[in-house]
């Protein structure tokens, strides 16, 4: 017994020593707004014109229907999704909240909600394992 709490007294006097704490994004909220954007991840992968098709090409969306998306609301995606935002915005670890949408099973789209380009939120198709591939302006 006595082992075990010098064991845990230690361990947290070098976490405390270390000084390093980091915050971790994390999913938004679901509802209006989470609903509108999975509206418009729909409307990026169906879309008729020449442009929109360009883009699913590009970036690797052809042949996704709407059934191939997913809301993601894992802790662990969204922690992920949200560092790559951080690392593009060459921010130290924030704890932003994002939405994630997980397009088949190669792709995602990660929007944050509170950072936009003027009137434009911005939306990043990752891989799968969060490699930026592209950013969308819209929403």
């Amino acid at each position: 017994m006595r082992a075990r709490i010098l064991t845990t007294l230690l361990g947290c006097a070098v976490v405390a020593a270390s000084g390093v704490v980091h915050a971790q994004g994390s999913c938004a909220p679901t509802g209006v707004g989470s609903s509108n954007f999975l509206t418009f991840v729909t409307q990026v992968i169906t879309f008729g014109d020449v442009g929109s098709g360009n883009v699913r090409s590009k970036d690797g969306l052809t042949g996704l229907t709407p059934a191939d998306l997913t809301l993601v609301t894992d802790a662990r995606t969204c922690a992920k999704a949200a560092a790559l935002l951080d690392q593009l915005a060459n921010r130290p670890t924030s704890a932003r909240q994002v939405y994630v949408v997980k397009a088949g099973t190669k792709r995602y789209f990660v929007n944050d909600p509170n950072d936009r380009t003027g009137e434009w939120g911005m939306t990043f198709v990752t891989d799968a394992k969060f490699a930026y591939i592209d950013m969308l302006l819209g929403l």
